[in-house]
């Protein structure tokens, strides 16, 4: 009886090990996720920027 609820602790504090790691490491993920779409989201906006720039340039309208 006591052998079983030994175990039962010890696998108890194995999960909740395995759940914090695993947690952290979603944690980190999701972190890494949002600042790679923050930079593309910089990069498209400077992109449309350009474009628009390029688009009302008065050299480049008249060329055409």
């Amino acid at each position: 009886m006591i052998a079983t609820s030994g175990l039962l602790t010890i696998i108890n504090i194995a999960l909740v090990l395995y759940n914090k790691f695993e947690v952290k490491k979603l944690t980190q993920r999701i972190k890494f996720e949002q600042f790679k779409t923050k930079e593309l989201v910089k990069k498209i906006k400077l992109a449309l920027e350009t474009i628009r720039k390029m688009e009302t340039n008065p050299d480049l309208l008249h060329s055409r």
